[in-house]
């Protein structure tokens, strides 16, 4: 996109409009974000299983004999959620395919 105006010593000039485009492209509407906040906080979480668990038992008043099978139990859970996590990622590609082969054969890419 261009424009036109006058320099500062009176000439015309036509200069390139600097801009960031269309600003729907920077929107994610597909989860994309969703899916990166939710594969780092499970890796967080999993970095700091045992501190977390150790808290929560502290928090709760619960007995400390309880901490390692609080602590599998927790790794089970983050390990469901990276699951989850990979399900909606290969579901987002496959629908991300399946649009881009339909706007294909109606000849719009």
């Amino acid at each position: 996109m261009y424009r036109s105006g006058r320099h500062v010593d009176g000439h015309d000039r036509q200069g390139l409009l600097m801009g960031l485009g269309h600003s729907a492209r920077l929107r994610s509407d597909d989860g994309v974000r969703w899916l990166v906040l939710g594969h780092l906080l499970v890796f967080a979480l999993a970095i700091q299983d045992e501190e977390t668990v150790e808290a929560l038992v502290a928090l709760l008043g619960l007995s400390s004999r309880l901490i390692f099978p609080l602590e599998i139990a927790f790794s089970l859970m983050l390990f469901v959620a990276w699951g989850c996590l990979m399900i909606g990622w290969v579901r987002l590609v496959e629908r991300l395919r399946r649009e881009r082969r339909v706007g294909t054969e109606r000849g719009d890419a």
